[in-house]
């Protein structure tokens, strides 16, 4: 499966991430049946986030997902993966807008971004770091 197919959702509930979901969710029901949720119900679900894995990997190999924090290697500064529905895929936003990636590192392309990144952590688990750049 392509990596850009692979999804994890955030468990509001238990506050922690659930990954290879793609096929679904499965969970026993109070009556104690087992049950699948699918990626669409996930979607619709007050207690989950639904994240899509960008399909890139950051410098250290790691998948990078939406709501991944990537610092660069030679810059202090953090960009959020996003979807964009200008550009319909996945960018990432400057969290400190003094500062744009390609003015420091000559970077010519979203690959070469990546080959400077390393996931810093994520808005669910490291919330503080939306609040140091705001």
């Amino acid at each position: 499966m392509q990596d850009r197919f692979k999804f994890r959702a955030w468990d509001k509930e238990n506050k922690k991430y659930i990954y290879g979901i793609e096929k679904g969710l499965e969970f026993y029901s109070t009556a104690g049946n087992l049950r699948v949720m699918t990626l669409a119900e996930i979607a619709e679900s007050s207690k989950y986030d639904l994240e899509q894995c960008a399909g890139h990997r950051d410098y250290k190999g790691k998948l990078i997902y939406i709501n991944d924090i990537l610092n660069l290697k030679r810059v202090p500064n953090l960009y959020q993966c996003v979807f964009s529905h200008t550009r319909v895929g996945f960018d990432f936003k400057p969290l400190n807008t003094e500062y744009k990636w390609n003015d420091f590192l000559a970077i010519n392309s979203a690959d070469d971004f990546l080959n400077h990144c390393v996931i810093t952590g994520n808005v669910h688990e490291n919330p503080e770091l939306l609040e140091e750049h705001k």
